[in-house]
């Protein structure tokens, strides 16, 4: 993941807590677990709302990779549209 992108992840996270905050008389921190989930979600809707194919085709190597190493008779994930 380019640097820049992961600092402008940040500061959106940095944003929304502090408009959240602003009017709350005792201010919401987050923890480390906090931050690396709400990080998760910045890159997931950065790749959906902006790379949406390429997220697809992603999704769907990783479908790909996983129903390969099933053993036989197992059943298939099915690729996502």
């Amino acid at each position: 993941m380019p640097e820049k992108d992961l600092a402008r992840y940040d500061e959106n996270i940095r944003r929304h807590l502090e408009r959240i905050n602003r009017y709350r008389s005792e201010p919401i921190t987050l923890r480390y677990f906090q931050h690396l989930g709400a990080l998760y979600t910045e890159v997931f809707l950065d790749r959906l709302f902006n790379h949406k194919a390429q997220l697809l085709a992603d999704l769907n190597a990783f479908v790909a990779e996983r129903n390969a190493r099933k053993l036989p008779g197992e059943p298939k994930d099915a690729s996502f549209t």
